[in-house]
């Protein structure tokens, strides 16, 4: 069964009047899509995808949604992904969702993916992404995971667009 988890509420910078945990969460993202995965997102993410795998850990992949391009990817998930490496090793992937064409990221409703079938097949896939904002992307990504056979599907976003 495909479920989500959301670690912080992301206020899009267009409104001013925000607290001081939205405000720690704009940064966090900005920092993330800047290359740079502050130390305490590691560690929420990391306890996120160990419950998401709790019941059979060893029967896992662990990726992340690709960004527009390949050096964004590398440049946003290669910290995170090194973090992660350290206590689940060989099943954590940058590849094994890709974007099957470039996009528009304004109209993301038009990503279209693809995944490394032997990677998922049978095997619990967590995949990791920086913002849920419409949930398109999401829906996407299950419905490849759950037709190239995977066993179940887990979506980890750092942050969750809302809007006061």
């Amino acid at each position: 069964m495909s479920s989500f988890t959301t670690l912080y509420d992301y206020v899009p910078s267009v409104f001013t009047d925000v607290t001081p945990e939205q405000e720690r969460a704009r940064r966090a993202v900005t920092e993330f899509k800047d290359g740079a995965c502050p130390e305490y997102v590691m560690r929420d993410v990391a306890d996120s995808v160990r419950k998401a795998v709790a019941t059979d850990p060893g029967n896992c992949t662990i990726c992340f949604v690709p960004a527009s391009r390949l050096d964004l990817t590398v440049l946003r998930y290669m910290e995170l992904a090194n973090f992660l490496g350290q206590e689940f090793r060989d099943q954590v992937y940058l590849n094994t969702i890709e974007l099957c064409e470039t996009y528009d990221e304004v109209i993301e409703e038009k990503r279209r993916f693809t995944c490394n079938q032997t990677r998922v097949k049978g095997r619990t896939v967590v995949f990791i992404d920086d913002i849920y904002n419409t949930g398109n992307s999401y829906s996407a990504i299950c419905s490849l995971l759950r037709e190239s056979g995977a066993k179940d599907e887990v979506g980890i976003y750092i942050a969750r667009v809302v809007r006061p």
